[in-house]
């Protein structure tokens, strides 16, 4: 049965208003709480806390409207900084919390794919809101689900939205050393060569960790004709090189499958201009509860809500509804596995049907012009 995650809480929750002072006071049997993962300081901690911030925006409303059977939802942060080896560390203390009931997985897939082995030991749900690494679609967890589309459907959509709009001839890939990014870059030769026919396709990488400069990639897809290049990074590396690129008068488009983060404008600016693409879980045309709900956000924190703080967001609503159901910490994977179907406040739907896999997941790609996101197109899995 569909059911709707609206704005106005008590519709979803059936729960009457509580003083706003009452979470302060419950017993640790009056709290539900949930980890929250991802790289909370360092180069990616933009995205981490957008991860944290979404959450806590959930828990906000649903504990302002009576929490669940009158219990609060509590987020407990914790800092994996993007490394798969600190990620099990993490994955190890709240195993051994026995007061948190789910986790909001970690910001990157190969984080994700080293922390699982003790998440599924210590039987805790885990909610994947942007893992897009392909390969976890093939992992036999039951324990884990993911609200975003793969890589393996999303950037193929990001490219042939490219290709019909600009027909370009001579794509490249650059890419970070990660196994996240070189996952992806893999996608994109394989279906630049599959689908199109290219041949000897220039492939850059860089180390994320310690690369800023990016001469040596640019002079060498500039020498081999490049001009579209294909980036499997964060919006960091994505500005700096579409930055860098121009400073030397290479000027070709650009399509990046993590740029979706408007801190990009006040590190690239206008050099943005009518050569970046980028994937996107939502577009906010202006109207309804989306913009309702990113006024909120940007008056709340002073920045602008992308697709990992609307994803995370979403999450919890689906944690908060398997509770209200009867779900418990032990049966919430379960739960969400066979029972979730939604349409969320912010128009996402999740339907996982026993899969890893988000059965109605979406992506937009979006294009800037004027210094902003405008959209290109919508692909929604499995039409995608």
């Amino acid at each position: 049965m569909k059911r709707k995650m609206a704005m106005g809480l008590a519709m979803i929750l059936g729960l009457s208003m509580l003083n706003a002072g009452a979470a302060s006071v419950m017993a640790d049997d009056d709290t539900i709480r949930f980890a929250v993962v991802g790289p909370l300081t360092g180069d990616q901690s933009e995205q981490g806390n957008n991860e944290v911030r979404g959450a806590e925006m959930a828990v906000e409303e649903i504990n302002a409207a009576g929490g669940i059977d009158g219990k609060m939802l509590e987020v407990v942060p914790f800092d994996d900084l993007g490394t798969p080896n600190q990620a099990v560390t993490i994955a190890e203390k709240i195993a051994s919390d026995s007061s948190i009931q789910f986790v909001l997985a970690n910001l990157n897939s190969g984080c994700v794919i080293a922390a699982q082995p003790t998440y599924i030991d210590a039987g805790l749900a885990v909610l994947g809101g942007t893992n897009s690494m392909d390969e976890l679609s093939g992992e036999d967890w039951d324990n884990y689900f993911r609200l975003c589309l793969s890589d393996g459907v999303s950037v193929k959509v990001m490219m042939d939205v490219i290709k019909e709009d600009t027909d370009f001839q001579h794509p490249g890939v650059f890419y970070a050393n990660t196994a996240n990014d070189l996952s992806c870059a893999n996608i994109y030769k394989e279906y630049l060569e599959e689908k199109y026919g290219f041949t000897d396709i220039p492939m850059e990488t860089f180390n994320p960790d310690t690369d800023k400069d990016f001469s040596s990639q640019i002079e060498k897809f500039k020498a081999a004709g490049v001009d579209a290049v294909f980036i499997s990074a964060e919006y960091t590396p994505s500005g700096l090189i579409c930055m860098q690129s121009h400073e030397k008068g290479f000027y070709p488009v650009f399509g990046a499958a993590s740029a979706n983060n408007a801190a990009i404008f006040d590190l690239a600016g206008e050099e943005l201009n009518d050569c970046m693409y980028s994937l996107c879980g939502f577009f906010n045309d202006g109207t309804g509860a989306l913009q309702e709900f990113c006024d909120k956000y940007n008056e709340k924190y002073n920045l602008v809500a992308n697709d990992v703080v609307t994803r995370n967001y979403d999450a919890v609503y689906i944690a908060a509804d398997a509770y209200k159901n009867g779900a418990t910490k032990e049966t919430l994977a379960e739960y969400v596995a066979n029972t979730t179907d939604f349409t969320s406040a912010l128009g996402s739907e999740y339907v996982f049907n026993g899969n890893i896999d988000n059965q109605k997941g979406d992506v937009y790609i979006l294009k800037i012009v004027d210094g902003a996101y405008t959209l290109c197109a919508r692909g929604v899995y499995p039409e995608a």
